[in-house]
């Protein structure tokens, strides 16, 4: 099974469509990640129906689209946990 960090690295290094994305792929879930990236409810919604929308297809275009869904700060909290990630790995 693939742990959320994991998932995140590979969201963040743009390897993230490997195979078929189960409910382990779903980082924006996880506790400690909101935590860290201060998502707000409404971020999480968006992020789980983009991913549900999404199906399975065209990954770049999903992850596209949760990037975006990511403010500035955010964005830069997320590099931020990709080099910790990268650094433990």
């Amino acid at each position: 099974m693939t742990s959320h960090a994991e998932m995140l690295v590979a969201f963040l290094s743009g390897n993230a469509a490997v195979g078929p994305a189960g409910e382990s792929s779903k980082w924006w879930l996880d506790a400690g990640v909101q935590g860290r990236l201060h998502l707000t409810p409404q971020q999480v919604q968006a992020l789980d129906d983009i991913f549900t929308e999404a199906g399975g297809r065209e990954p770049t275009l999903m992850l596209w689209r949760m990037y975006q869904t990511l403010g500035s700060a955010q964005r830069e909290q997320f590099a931020q946990m990709l080099r910790l990630a990268r650094a433990n790995s």
